[in-house]
């Protein structure tokens, strides 16, 4: 399968976060949940990317994300940290997780 071909907005947000699923129908699912949460812990400057699982290790070699949520199997490794994304769709587990993200995103204010 080719990879489809990234258009970049001209102003990057602060964060970076590769959402990803089987098909990518509930990957914007995920990122809106996700999204939400971290507004209501005032991160408000996020884009997410939302591929399909086929495309995820490409994306982020591309697009160099602070972090990757994923619904699906994964073969393999991220070069960045990485998440699951099924509480954000049975809301099961959400808060630790996301508690977790806001960890690793305010991890890289701290080194800038």
């Amino acid at each position: 399968m080719k990879p489809r071909t990234l258009q970049v907005e001209k102003e990057m947000a602060k964060y970076q976060i590769v959402v990803a699923c089987g098909t990518n129908v509930t990957s914007t699912t995920v990122a809106e949940h996700l999204k939400e949460k971290l507004r209501e812990r005032g991160i408000t400057d996020v884009q997410t990317t939302c591929v399909r699982i086929s495309e995820i290790f490409y994306m982020v070699d591309q697009l160099k994300p602070d972090l990757v949520v994923f619904s699906g199997n994964v073969p393999g490794k991220f070069s960045v940290p990485a998440f699951a994304g099924y509480p954000f769709l049975t809301g099961v587990g959400m808060n630790p997780v996301v508690d977790k993200i806001v960890d690793v995103l305010k991890a890289k204010d701290a080194k800038q």
